[in-house]
């Protein structure tokens, strides 16, 4: 019969049960994966392999790339399970299975082709094209152990936004975090209120905006409104935007320490729109 996890942890409720567990790949030794993906069912964002510790070891990691370093800190939350389990997780890995210790793969968005990631020359390729070309331009000083994330992104179902550059991303107390040097985007969504018309929404979230803003300004479309201030907190600048369309909003915070990263800042929070 084909292998299920072997982490054997009373209190964890696996996503898949053992009889959906398929014989995908032959190789019987063990990998180390997050509950996000075995336990809450998210997909693999994030991979790498790194010299095996055991003969049983395959020296496969895997985690969906959301979790916070708080997360990984705790050991309850990564277990050992079998190689062919976290295939039938995702099976999109099972490609890329053969590829040698050293190597870092991760999706751009949800649902998106796996790139790998930092060849020598610093950039992103394409396990999925013959020739593994670069692709996008990694900046070489993001954080590898996080995926990154560049172009259009989608962050949730019904919002995306463009990034000129790649940015680290995480997921830190229910807040998406995208950051490079000098620059660091928050953004938080939520369903908007039954029955609220974007109208009242907006207004009550005027409210919300601290009495020394500057540069406050609305702007609205068919779709939905966007609103976008300025805000400076010692040497710390800020461009906060939120949008609200008929059937959820967002906020997004820009925070940066150099004046130079303002049109940076302002083109991130511009670039925010209902996902077509």
């Amino acid at each position: 019969p084909a292998a299920g996890p072997v982490d054997l942890v009373a209190n964890k409720v696996f996503f898949l049960q053992p009889e959906q567990i398929e014989r995908l790949i032959d190789d019987q030794r063990a990998c180390l994966a997050t509950d996000r993906i075995v336990v809450d069912g998210e997909p693999v964002g994030y991979m790498y392999r790194e010299e095996p510790q055991a003969n049983e070891d395959s020296g496969w990691r895997f985690m969906a790339g959301d979790e916070s370093e708080q997360y990984m800190a705790d050991p309850e939350n990564i277990g050992v399970y079998a190689l062919n389990s976290l295939a039938n997780y995702d099976r999109d890995i099972v490609v890329l299975l053969d590829s040698p210790p050293g190597v870092y793969f991760a999706r751009q968005q949800v649902g998106g082709p796996f790139v790998q990631l930092l060849d020598d020359d610093n950039t992103y390729l394409d396990p999925h094209s013959a020739s593994a070309s670069p692709s996008v331009d990694l900046h070489s000083e993001l954080n590898p152990e996080f995926p990154a994330v560049t172009g259009d992104y989608q962050i949730t179902q019904d919002w995306q936004l463009s990034l000129a550059e790649p940015y680290n991303r995480r997921i830190e107390d229910g807040t998406m975090v995208l950051w490079r040097p000098g620059l660091t985007v928050h953004i938080v969504a939520w369903d908007n209120t039954p029955g609220d018309s974007i109208k009242a929404r907006v207004d009550q979230l005027l409210t919300t905006v601290p009495e020394e803003a500057t540069d406050l300004a609305q702007v609205e479309n068919a779709a939905f409104t966007r609103v976008t201030y300025e805000v400076q907190e010692g040497p710390t600048l800020t461009i906060a935007t939120f949008v609200v369309a008929s059937g959820s909003q967002l906020l997004a915070q820009i925070y940066f320490d150099e004046e130079t990263l303002a049109p940076a800042a302002a083109a991130v929070a511009a670039s925010i729109t209902l996902v077509e």
